[in-house]
């Protein structure tokens, strides 16, 4: 009888052994956005980057754009980022905070980079539009959905890049850029 207890039990204990890398194969990979902040370093003239947190800046609001006078562009780096693998198949949302006064329409552009094999790569971009004659009050977010590029669907994503740059010429306008503008970047895990 306890041979037979013993056996059963050795054969209970070799099939969930065997049956266990089996199961972990076939489990799916579950897709999660990570949400970046854009964060300054105190330093209004191109000192912004993004960061998995939120990092209040003593200086206040920052990033004061002149269309046709440099610079006309702000590039946001990623810091402590982890290594992950891009979800391609659903749009990345980027939220920015502005306070804008504007003689002309302004528009600019949201481009997202990303480090691939060690090459930064353009993931998506999308044009965003500013009415003119306006005044808007702190913490109005201009929403933008980049459809990022399918074909980069499933690659490992060491680094991020996100660039904000005026299009148009128009005249005696001003962007403030607010802390907390945000990307999502969807992730499968």
């Amino acid at each position: 009888m306890i041979r037979k207890i013993t056996a059963l039990g050795l054969v209970m204990a070799l099939t969930s052994i065997i049956g266990s890398p089996v199961q972990a194969k076939t489990t799916p990979t579950k897709p999660a956005q990570h949400t970046y902040y854009l964060n300054w370093a105190g330093d209004c003239a191109g000192g912004g980057y993004l960061a998995p947190r939120s990092i209040p800046n003593e200086e206040g609001s920052c990033a004061l754009f002149f269309p046709g006078i440099s610079p006309t562009s702000h590039s946001f780096p990623l810091k402590g980022n982890k290594a992950f693998i891009l979800d391609a198949t659903k749009t990345i949302p980027v939220d920015f905070s502005l306070f804008h006064l504007a003689s002309a329409a302004a528009d600019f552009t949201v481009t997202v980079e990303a480090t691939i094999g060690g090459e930064t790569v353009p993931v998506a971009s999308g044009l965003q539009t500013v009415v003119a004659a306006t005044v808007l009050p702190d913490n109005t977010f201009h929403h933008v959905d980049l459809e990022p590029d399918a074909s980069l669907h499933g690659k490992k994503v060491t680094g991020l890049n996100v660039t904000v740059a005026w299009t148009n010429g128009a005249t005696f306008s001003e962007l403030w850029l607010e802390d907390g503008a945000t990307i999502g970047i969807n992730a499968l895990q």
